[in-house]
């Protein structure tokens, strides 16, 4: 339950995260990269669901995806098993230049523990995002198939016992 102290802080997230956005018109004419926007325009439904970002915010997060691509790798997950992402998210929260670059998006917002915090959460949910990816291509290049959940072993384990006892 999110408590109402909590939302004047949420309502400035989203504001911090809007002001990336940019108006269509506006970035077809100032735009470096006419070739992603035809992409967006090219893939746009009926209710315009894709949004623009600004150039340099499309830097960041070229960057935040060359960090990820880096650093999500095999043979990073031979050295750090179990602790890679975790250990990628902090190689890049501690980052300086990407840092940077993420604070100097927000011209006219003054350096807070905000934007601190959004840097964190936007990380975050990017490396998790791409370790999905990740991890299905490792186990189809390794030939790993795909287990059943304990709890269905467990549970068929279970009824098959009950079955046994009431004959």
């Amino acid at each position: 339950m999110l408590v109402r102290s909590e939302l004047p802080k949420r309502f400035e997230l989203i504001k911090l995260l809007e002001s990336l956005l940019v108006h269509s018109s506006t970035i077809h004419s100032t735009s470096e990269y006419s070739g992603s926007l035809e992409l967006i325009d090219l893939k746009q439904y009926r209710n315009n669901a894709l949004v623009y970002i600004s150039d340099d915010t499309f830097r960041f997060f070229m960057d935040l995806e060359q960090f990820r691509v880096t650093l999500l790798c095999q043979s990073k997950l031979n050295i750090f098993k179990s602790d890679l992402l975790s250990m990628a998210m902090s190689t890049v929260k501690q980052n300086k230049n990407l840092y940077n670059q993420w604070i100097n998006l927000f011209e006219g917002y003054a350096v807070n523990n905000l934007l601190d915090v959004l840097f964190g959460k936007v990380v975050n949910k990017y490396f998790h995002m791409g370790c999905g990816p990740f991890l299905k291509d490792f186990k189809r290049d390794n030939n790993i198939k795909k287990q059943r959940p304990i709890v269905s072993v467990l549970w068929k384990r279970r009824l098959r016992n009950n079955r046994r006892m009431k004959k």
